[in-house]
C-alpha cells in the first residue's frame, strides 16, 4: 500500500481543507526539529530513528556538527523537499478523504498546514515563494496560497528555474515570471528547458535559435548555442551549461558559460562523461551538475569531478564510491553513496580543504535523497 500511495502523490497530490485530521497527525501533535539543519535526508521506506517506537522515520537532518537526527518522528512522510527557509513535507493521514496533508516547517521549527489544492512541488523563486504543479504559489512573505495569473484552461506548472516557470494546458505553453506575473507564449519543444540567468532573463530552449529571453519585454536574442542537451546552473555572469558539441570530443560533455548577450566561453577544456540528466519537464532538480561558490561539481558515471573557476584541470573526489545523490551549499558537498560491497554511505566533502567526513556507514541508514537547506 505504501508504494501505491507514493506513486499517486507524484502525479495527483491534492489536499483537503479540513482543520483537523486523524489523531496521529493532529497538528497539535506534530513536532518538527530543524534546529541547526544544513541538509535533510529522505527515505521512501523509512529508517529506524533508534528512539521512537511509533514506526520508521522518513525525514532526518544533518546539523552543523554532522549529527544525523530525526526531523519528524512517528509520521508516514510521502515527500520532503528542502527550501531556502525550511522544508515542505507531505504526510499520509488516513482520516482525510484523500489521505494527504502538506505542511511547511521553518528553520526555527514553527510550521503550518498548507490549506488547499496544490499538487507536486515544482520549485522556489528568488523571493522564497514556493510553486506547485497546479500553479498555486505559497508566498513566503504572507504564507498564503495564490493562483498564478493565466488565461490557460486547467494549467499546470511543469518546470522551474529562478523566477521562471513553464506553464501549460497541454495545448499552449508559456514561460511565466512567478514574481511579476508576466508571461509569454513559447513552443512546447525540448521540454521546454529553462535555466535562469538573473531575476529577469533566462535561457529558454524551445527549438528556436533565439535562446535568451528578457522577461520584462519578451524580447529574445540568439546566442552562440541554440539548444540545451543536459543540465545548467545559474551563475553571477549568466548560466553554465553541460553540453555536447562544445569541445574536442563530440561524445563528451563540456562546461560552458553563457552571458546575457549570448556569448559562450568554455569553463575549461575537460570533457565529462555524466549520467542521465534530470527530466526537463518533470520538475526534477539537477542530479548531475551543481554549483557552490567558485566550484562546479559534475557527478560522472564513475567519479565526481570538481572544476574551480579559473583553473584548467578538475580534481576528482569520492572515486571509491558509487555516488547516488548530491546537494551543495557553502562549498560543502553532501552526498549519498555506496561502497563496492553495497554499504550505504552518508558524507560531506569540504571543497576548501579537501576533507571527506563520513557521517554514517550502515545498511540501517539507507536514504533516497539528500537536499541542502538554504
Amino acid at each position: 500500500m505504501k508504494r501505491i500511495l507514493l506513486f499517486l502523490t507524484i502525479w495527483i497530490l491534492t489536499l483537503s481543507c479540513k482543520d483537523e485530521g486523524g489523531d496521529d497527525v493532529n497538528p497539535m501533535n506534530l513536532n518538527f526539529d530543524l534546529s541547526g539543519a544544513r541538509a535533510i535526508l529522505y527515505s521512501d521506506e523509512g529508517v529506524s530513528s533508534g528512539r521512537s517506537k511509533a514506526g520508521e522515520t522518513h525525514v532526518f537532518k544533518i546539523d552543523d556538527s554532522g549529527n544525523i537526527t530525526p526531523v519528524l518522528e512517528g509520521i508516514q512522510v510521502l515527500s520532503a523537499h528542502a527550501i531556502s527557509w525550511g522544508i515542505i513535507v507531505t504526510i499520509y493521514d488516513d482520516a482525510e478523504s484523500d489521505g494527504y496533508r502538506t505542511f511547511y516547517a521553518k528553520s526555527d521549527n514553527t510550521f503550518g498546514e498548507i490549506e488547499g489544492s496544490i499538487g507536486k512541488l515544482i520549485g522556489e523563486n528568488d523571493d522564497g515563494d514556493v510553486v506547485f504543479s497546479n500553479c498555486a504559489i505559497l508566498r513566503k512573505a504572507t504564507l498564503t496560497l495564490e493562483e498564478m495569473e493565466t488565461t490557460l484552461t486547467s494549467p499546470t506548472a511543469q518546470a522551474m528555474s529562478g523566477n521562471f516557470a513553464i506553464v501549460t494546458d497541454n495545448s499552449v505553453f508559456q514561460i511565466h515570471n512567478t514574481v511579476t506575473g508576466r508571461r509569454y507564449n513559447v513552443r512546447g519543444c525540448n521540454g521546454p528547458r529553462i535555466v535562469a540567468m538573473d531575476p529577469t532573463r533566462s535561457l529558454l530552449d524551445d527549438c528556436q535559435n533565439a535562446i535568451i529571453i528578457d522577461m520584462t519585454t519578451g524580447q529574445r536574442i540568439e546566442g552562440d548555442i541554440a539548444m540545451l542537451n543536459h543540465e545548467g546552473v545559474r551563475t553571477q555572469n549568466g548560466a553554465v551549461v553541460l553540453s555536447q558539441g562544445l569541445g574536442a570530443d563530440y561524445n563528451l560533455y563540456y562546461l560552458a558559460e553563457i552571458n546575457v548577450n549570448g556569448d559562450v566561453t568554455l569553463v575549461n577544456g575537460y570533457g565529462f562523461a555524466p549520467g542521465s540528466s534530470s527530466c526537463s519537464n518533470c520538475s526534477d532538480p539537477n542530479s548531475v551538475l551543481f554549483k557552490t561558490g567558485e566550484y562546479f561539481i559534475v557527478r560522472e558515471l564513475s567519479k565526481v569531478s570538481v572544476v574551480k573557476r579559473g583553473l584548467a584541470d578538475p580534481i576528482f573526489i569520492l572515486t571509491n564510491y558509487n555516488v547516488t545523490s548530491i546537494s551543495v551549499t557553502d562549498n560543502l558537498v553532501y552526498y549519498l553513496a555506496e561502497d563496492s560491497a553495497g554499504i550505504p554511505i552518508i558524507g560531506v566533502y569540504n571543497l576548501l580543504n579537501g576533507e571527506n567526513q563520513i557521517l554514517s556507514e550502515s545498511k540501517a541508514m539507507k536514504f533516497t535523497a539528500v537536499q541542502t537547506i538554504g
